[in-house]
């Protein structure tokens, strides 16, 4: 639903002879699977020389019982025609992300376009650019850039046309909001249901030494009780909004934090 597709098709050849490539039939196979929560582009390989040759995407999948998994997606290289070997032979590198808290994802793609693809730039929400290509063509930087101030968005897969080599290359993208505050609505939904209940109860350490070791343990322990207690504080004030436009207004904070 809240899918979109940008690029593969701009001023794509007319030519019956050209294949297509299409990676989000395979992501939403893992996000199909049980139990899982989450799917994320863990890390793209992109075979090159001067000419774009193609990719293959690695995701890595959150489950809930905890559990991640990387899964290494279809092979979406093609070398041959002119280009395949016209500026030598190609070779192979990629683009990792950083999936820590802060969660690295593709917000966009600048691209060298000539008859076919000549270089790939990725953009990522870290700030982060890295090509791989030849600089040939026309440079096109902002045509294919997902804007991030209205509605997040992080690319999900790629999609393009063939011509030999990559002709055209697009993409898909999803909106992030629901990755961030999709379990406050659903706890929200579990708590008016009386599914659910907030336990406020934090953890003391009464254990207190009188060596310097133990006691800056001890200093650290209370240190993070105190933030858990914050932490619950705040989600308990949070879920005891009552009306439902203004518990929805005070979530478009933490989308747009």
């Amino acid at each position: 639903g809240n899918t979109i597709m940008a690029g593969r098709n701009s001023n794509s050849s007319s030519s019956t002879n050209n294949k297509f490539f299409n990676g989000l039939e395979f992501y939403n196979m893992l996000r199909n699977l049980e139990g899982c929560t989450q799917v994320d582009i863990s890390n793209i390989a992109v075979r090159y020389n001067s000419f774009c040759h193609g990719f293959q995407v690695t995701y890595r999948s959150t489950f809930r019982d905890g559990s991640i998994r990387e899964y290494l997606g279809p092979a979406c290289f093609f070398s041959s025609g002119y280009y395949s070997y016209h500026s030598g032979p190609w070779r192979q590198s990629q683009l990792d992300l950083s999936l820590d808290d802060n969660g690295e994802y593709i917000c966009g793609i600048r691209i060298n376009q000539g008859e076919i693809l000549d270089g790939i730039t990725f953009v990522t929400s870290n700030g982060r650019e890295v090509h791989f290509g030849g600089h040939g063509g026309t440079y096109r930087p902002d045509s294919m850039m997902l804007s991030s101030e209205a509605s997040p968005m992080k690319i999900i897969a790629l999609t393009g046309v063939v011509n030999g080599v990559i002709g055209r290359v697009g993409f898909y993208a999803i909106s992030r909001n629901w990755e961030v505050i999709g379990h406050y609505l659903l706890l929200k939904k579990l708590l008016d249901d009386g599914r659910a209940s907030i336990n406020m109860n934090i953890c003391t350490s009464n254990n207190v030494e009188k060596n310097t070791t133990t006691t800056i343990a001890t200093t650290s322990t209370e240190v993070d009780e105190k933030e858990k207690r914050k932490s619950s504080t705040i989600l308990t004030m949070l879920m005891s909004i009552e009306k439902e436009d203004v518990f929805r207004y005070v979530l478009t904070f933490l989308i747009h934090k």
